[in-house]
């Protein structure tokens, strides 16, 4: 499995559970992140600034690819997203961060065969077990920082730098 974007919350908490269900975990990431992104539980870290992350996976991978992609990033890991998912593979988008556009080479999605689904949530059910293995203290969530309510314009700029690992949490 490949994770990009793998210092956000939901990248860094599918790293831990793509590991626990058995997975060997690939993510990208920025440099300050690659440390701390092998300690959530991915087994191979690309740094995006260093390395074109979708030749280093082929190559690691024996020119096969990983069968999913989890991407939150969008336009610019997009290229790259496709080239690093195998035959039969599925790339699953989850959000949009370096925006909403990103070209689309449609030989990659036939020639592969590949699938390519959207989502936002979780069933209930899902999230009930994934929230087992929280309580279980078998994962844990990552939490930048935690700021009052009224810091939240501080907190989006935050999020908007890129300057966050895992989330941000406001309270009253």
């Amino acid at each position: 499995m490949l994770v990009t974007g793998a210092a956000g919350g939901v990248a860094g908490a599918a790293v831990q559970i793509a590991r626990h269900l058995g997975a060997r975990v690939y993510a990208v990431t920025t440099t300050e992140n690659v440390a701390r992104v092998r300690v959530l539980g991915a087994d191979v870290v690309y740094d995006r600034s260093q390395v074109d992350f979708a030749q280093e996976l082929w190559r690691d991978t024996g020119k096969r690819g990983v069968d999913v992609v989890l991407d939150s990033v969008g336009s610019a890991t997009w290229a790259g997203v496709l080239r690093a998912v195998a035959r039969l593979g599925r790339v699953v988008v989850y959000g949009a961060t370096t925006g909403p556009q990103a070209q689309l080479d449609l030989r990659a999605l036939f020639w592969k065969q590949v699938a390519i689904m959207g989502t936002t949530m979780a069933t209930q059910a899902e999230f009930e077990a994934v929230m087992g293995l929280v309580f279980g203290g078998e994962l844990q969530p990552v939490v930048d920082t935690v700021l009052p309510l009224a810091e939240a314009r501080a907190a989006h700029e935050r999020l908007e730098a890129g300057a966050q690992f895992g989330k941000i949490v406001l309270r009253p």
